[in-house]
């Protein structure tokens, strides 16, 4: 192995992860990955010409502005990626109050869930007769549905909620 080939492995492995980070942006704020957003990277290192094109092309972004030294604005989410935040400023692209409605009634939804899990995980009569792998089952639904709440909260502390 030459160590210009782990450089680049590692580089094309941290765009990939970048891109990643920002489809996750988008569908956390339910926006279309067909629907062009404009992206803002924080780059500490240089980002080359082609390589910003690569991510730009692969986030399906309207724009990628690369910005060592960039001040978000209050409520721009955020997501970190190897190549340096990635910001998704919301503007234009979603109405802010429809969607404060979507994930409240989406965190009441999930609330009611994990209430239900945590029921279920705290009455003895089940927890004792069901099997083990359905007992590890519940308590992953929990997390999973826990995760999803953190979620849902950081979304609307972005949007202001």
């Amino acid at each position: 192995h030459y160590g210009i080939d782990d450089c680049y492995l590692q580089f094309a492995e941290n765009k990939y992860e970048t891109v990643r980070c920002g489809r996750n942006l988008r569908s956390q704020f339910n926006i279309q990955s067909n629907r062009k957003a404009n992206f803002i990277l924080k780059a500490p290192d240089e980002v080359i010409p082609h390589d910003a094109a690569v991510l730009k092309l692969l986030l399906n972004a309207e724009t990628l502005t690369i910005e060592a030294a960039y001040a978000p604005a209050k409520g721009v989410p955020m997501i970190p990626t190897p190549l340096g935040e990635l910001y998704l400023p919301l503007a234009g692209l979603i109405d802010v109050e429809a969607e404060q409605a979507r994930l409240t009634k989406e965190l009441e939804k999930t609330l009611a869930e994990i209430e239900k899990v945590k029921a279920k995980l705290g009455n003895p009569s089940f927890t004792q007769k069901v099997p083990a792998e359905v007992l590890r089952e519940h308590e992953e639904r929990l997390a999973s549905w826990q995760q999803r709440e953190q979620q849902i909260r950081s979304g609307l502390a972005v949007l202001g909620g």
